[in-house]
């Protein structure tokens, strides 16, 4: 990591207080004193130092070509928490860092099950059953509104999972998703060890090839409210959710982080990724 400055510029207020640096791979971020990352982008530059002038304005420098540039700010930084991820890069060693948020943390599976690559995050448990994979999204939030875009790779048998309020394998609300025998897509949820809503049938036909939207959220604290609903791509958002439940689930009702995980035999694909508020 190359240490950067805290902007103190005049021409941008809604970035003042925050910290820019860089590492020397080509990604450029800004932190909040929370150690929040509120920016978070690849760019041609490889930095190797940073300056700012009198009035604040802040400058880098190229490490390979000495050539300086001068960091202007367009547009305002992420929310704290939010995250976001439309897998717009090439990465075989896992699905690295997003446009908004903490990188990618991996928490199950092997690294060769994760890879960036035809603007997706691909996720390959395998073909043994019941194997997982799984990753993290470092966002520490009590009150989530996930919203994934996704598609099977091939046959729809593997097994899908959001999971908020992530502590850790065992302790989280998973809501899973599978296809049924009758070929429509089924939601569960679970608090990582013991089930809390029975498989659902929404009605949704799950068909191989086809991309579908997938909203999660979780809300409140003792008790938390967890609601999701799904439908395909092209389709309008359902008004009403597909899947409520209410649980007081004493390690889930603090500030925690959010998951994606599958189950195999099989593999997916994760189009979109998007966690804010539900207020926001």
């Amino acid at each position: 990591v190359i240490g950067g400055h805290v902007y103190r510029g005049p021409d941008a207020p809604e970035w003042q207080g925050l910290y820019l640096a860089a590492d020397y791979c080509g990604r450029l971020f800004a932190l909040d004193a929370e150690g929040a990352v509120r920016y978070s982008s690849l760019i041609p530059q490889r930095l190797s130092t940073f300056g700012e002038d009198a009035d604040g304005h802040l400058f880098a420098a190229d490490g390979i070509t000495g050539e300086v540039y001068r960091i202007d700010m367009v547009g305002p930084p992420a929310e704290p928490g939010h995250f976001a991820d439309a897998f717009d890069r090439e990465d075989e060693d896992g699905w690295g860092w997003p446009d908004s948020g903490r990188p990618w943390s991996r928490v199950e599976g092997a690294r060769s099950a994760f890879a960036v690559r035809a603007s997706a995050g691909h996720m390959a448990p395998g073909d043994a059953p019941g194997v997982r994979s799984r990753m993290r999204a470092l966002v520490a939030q009590l009150d989530t509104d996930v919203l994934v875009s996704w598609s099977w790779d091939g046959d729809p048998v593997t097994e899908l999972e959001t999971m908020a309020r992530y502590v850790d394998g065992r302790s989280h609300y998973g809501v899973r998703l599978r296809r049924g025998d009758d070929g429509t897509c089924l939601l569960s949820l679970d608090d990582g060890l013991e089930a809390i809503v029975a498989w659902i049938d929404t009605g949704v036909d799950c068909v191989p090839g086809r991309r579908y939207w997938w909203r999660t959220r979780t809300v409140g604290s003792d008790p938390t409210t967890v609601t999701s609903r799904i439908w395909s791509e092209g389709m309008p958002e359902p008004d009403t959710w597909m899947l409520t439940a209410t649980d007081q689930t004493p390690a889930l009702q603090a500030k925690a982080d959010v998951g994606l995980g599958a189950r195999g035999p099989g593999a997916v694909s994760w189009h979109d990724v998007s966690i804010t508020s539900p207020d926001q």
